[in-house]
């Protein structure tokens, strides 16, 4: 996971929330993003906020990378990667859209 270094503060005091769902009417969507939708409404199982984001990032084997800024990187995992990958947010990236090949 990259994420760019001017959002570290902002990150480490934000309480982000997780919410289990059933997973019986949720479906991988067709574009191979890894994401998984319901078309029917759904009640969470559980809520939990989660306090240390990037200690949890962390426990989970992830490799956390700070970066100055997304856009070059971006720019050669699109072009030149075999695995699966996804940009999330990726409009409030330094640089965006210039630094990533998109057309505005």
């Amino acid at each position: 996971m990259a994420v760019e270094a001017h959002w570290a503060d902002r990150i480490r005091s934000t309480i982000l929330y997780r919410y289990e769902m059933p997973a019986e009417t949720f479906r991988a969507r067709l574009d191979d993003s890894g994401h998984y939708v319901s078309r029917e409404a759904v009640v969470p199982l559980r809520m939990e906020p989660m306090r240390d984001l990037f200690g949890a990032i962390l426990a989970e084997g992830v490799e956390l990378r700070l970066v100055d800024r997304l856009g070059p990187m971006w720019r050669r995992v699109h072009q030149e990667s075999t695995l699966h990958f996804s940009g999330t947010r990726l409009r409030n990236a330094a640089g965006y859209p210039f630094e990533f090949g998109v057309e505005p």
